[in-house]
């Protein structure tokens, strides 16, 4: 297995909607895709088809994970509700659920821009694991690809290309660039859109 694979199947939407201008990253992402896919003759319940499986399951796994929440309040005693309500807890609940439901269309998305169809059983394990996994990857998704998370990637990612700005544009194209734990790629997209192409081959290896 190449990278993690709910981080994998995220990448590959982003391809589709942020990357179809550049036919280098195009490329790139169907080199991955084929080197990490599983088998068709693999019936094995391998971490891609998990992570996959569990994007298609994400509303009714956070739904799941937010009635357990509510469960959990609504058994506290009077006085430590009440500690709750002051703090706007029942509203954070309230908002939690509003925000399942706008983030599980994205998610369906993820899951069949991944080119999978299968799914596969999940043990509770997994499913705890799993969504902790994707509140990470839509978490990342923020950080490096919304307007809210443009001023921490001005902070992280600008110190980084202004350095390639030095690198005179004739010769970028024969320029390697190594992107090592690359998150979904944001970095790299802003690398390649300053003509710097060579590190497809080497982000494989990330």
């Amino acid at each position: 297995m190449v990278g993690d694979p709910f981080v994998y199947t995220t990448v590959v939407l982003l391809t589709v909607l942020a990357f179809q201008h550049c036919d280098v990253f195009s490329q790139l992402i169907f080199n991955i895709h084929t080197i990490i896919r599983p088998s068709r003759n693999n019936g094995s319940n391998n971490d891609l088809q998990i992570a996959v499986t569990a994007f298609k399951q994400y509303a009714m796994l956070s739904k799941v994970d937010l009635r357990r929440m509510r469960h959990i309040y609504s058994s506290m005693t009077w006085k430590h509700k009440n500690i709750g309500y002051k703090l706007g807890y029942p509203s954070k609940l309230n908002r939690l659920a509003e925000t399942i439901d706008s983030n599980a269309g994205l998610a369906q998305h993820i899951s069949e821009m991944a080119g999978i169809n299968a799914s596969v059983p999940l043990s509770q394990q997994q499913k705890n694991r799993a969504l902790e996994q994707m509140r990470e990857v839509l978490k990342q998704l923020v950080r490096e690809w919304s307007t809210e998370g443009a001023e921490e990637r001005a902070q992280t990612f600008s110190p980084i290309l202004d350095i390639f700005k030095d690198i005179p544009p004739q010769k970028r194209a024969e320029t390697s660039v190594l992107v090592p734990g690359a998150g979904l790629a944001r970095l790299a997209w802003e690398i390649a859109n300053m003509g710097l192409y060579q590190f497809v081959t080497v982000i494989l290896l990330c």
